[in-house]
């Protein structure tokens, strides 16, 4: 092997090292960016799942439009992705909820995709809707004494 084909394949072997380092401090450049992302961003809205809420119902209607009164100490918590839906005070359901495709307001559940979500559009309140829109439709309140104790 000659001089030539000796600084060649030191100069591969170099630019091989180099290009490693390279990448590397790259990955913890972009890994450090995405980290500090995450803490960076303000509290997500509750749309995203990320905080924990309390509604209480204040109205339901049935499918013939006529207004009742409301359960009897009736509220939904969302932490995350799942729902906890309270009547009396009691535990009634647990669900996860589903963001539909093409909204940020609106969530079906992964245990009965006919039930929906929908949130105002500054997530004060929402509208549960039973059966495919035929059903049992409840209106919720956010809790905000609750809001304001859990923070």
């Amino acid at each position: 092997m000659n001089r030539t084909h000796f600084n060649f394949a030191l100069f591969l072997v170099l630019l091989f090292i180099i290009s490693i380092a390279t990448f590397s401090c790259n990955k913890e450049t972009n890994n450090y960016k995405e980290n500090s992302i995450k803490y960076i961003k303000p509290a997500e809205k509750t749309s995203n799942n990320r905080t924990r809420r309390k509604w209480i119902e204040y109205k339901k209607m049935l499918y013939d439009f006529t207004d009742t009164l409301p359960y009897n100490d009736c509220y939904i918590i969302i932490e995350k992705d799942s729902l906890f839906y309270y009547k009396e005070g009691k535990l009634q359901e647990v669900r996860t909820m589903v963001r539909e495709e093409h909204s940020d307001y609106a969530f079906t559940f992964k245990e009965n995709a006919d039930d929906h979500i929908l949130f105002s559009s500054d997530y004060n309140s929402f509208k549960l809707s039973r059966y495919n829109y035929d059903g049992l439709k409840e209106y919720f309140i956010l809790d905000k004494e609750y809001v304001e104790n859990s923070e």
